[in-house]
């Protein structure tokens, strides 16, 4: 009786872990697909910002050679 209470009280603690960790990996899957896209609205930016800088050390070239 009591290896059968012990048996029950171990799986019962043990769908309480796993339901736990299921919801742990829901909550970190939403914020790692938030992260995911502010990291690609940052390398847009920088491609931009690489863009503009080109752009701003060809006029400046432009204007040393004036």
């Amino acid at each position: 009786m009591t290896q059968a209470a012990a048996i029950v009280w171990t799986v019962s603690m043990m769908m309480s872990d796993i339901e736990s960790n299921a919801r742990d990996i829901n909550s970190i899957t939403s914020r790692m697909s938030r992260v995911e896209s502010m990291v690609q609205s940052q390398a847009v930016s920088m491609a931009r910002i690489d863009t503009n800088i080109q752009h701003i050390r060809t006029s400046v070239e432009k204007m040393a050679d004036n």
